[in-house]
């Protein structure tokens, strides 16, 4: 029951702090006139706002504390439980989604390679692999269940860089 209360909780602060945050960035990008030019890489038509991909960031970092926090104020999970294993694979998570949550906004606001946002990306897929987060069961897809740690990391390190 708690379990069930936990997702509902995660599903309705992503969304509504998604929306919170996706309207408050398309607003100042609006007011400071950050708009995407129209060119070959861009399939959309018109003045479309840069900064509302920055809000993933901010909305699943502040979910995930907020639903840790109630899992642990209500007992569901005692964070003495929540072993180093697990603490490991999350602090990574957070810690490459906010490395690319940085190159996002340098990119936004000032622009940034090719070059430069590969090595970043390099760099998040290096750190998240290295902790041991990365697939190691496609779960049968392809008729595939069980990959070696070495194919597993290099799908997860691709998938990131992709």
């Amino acid at each position: 029951m708690i379990a069930g209360f936990a997702t509902i909780l995660s599903f309705t602060l992503s969304f509504v702090l998604g929306g919170l945050f996706i309207f408050r960035l398309i607003v100042l990008a609006r007011k400071k006139r950050m708009f995407d030019a129209n060119g070959d890489r861009n399939a959309h038509e018109g003045a479309v706002p840069r900064l509302a991909g920055m809000s993933f960031f901010p909305t699943i970092f502040f979910t995930v504390i907020a639903v840790l926090l109630f899992c642990n104020y209500l007992a569901v999970v005692e964070m003495d439980e929540f072993s180093t294993y697990y603490w490991n694979r999350l602090l990574s998570f957070l810690l490459g989604f906010g490395v690319l949550f940085l190159v996002g906004l340098h990119d936004d606001l000032f622009g940034m390679s090719y070059k430069s946002k590969f090595i970043a990306q390099f760099f998040v897929a290096l750190i998240i692999v290295i902790n041991g987060l990365y697939f190691d069961n496609l779960c049968g897809f392809l008729g595939i269940n069980e990959i070696p740690a070495w194919l597993g990391m290099l799908i997860t390190s691709i998938i990131i860089v992709a």
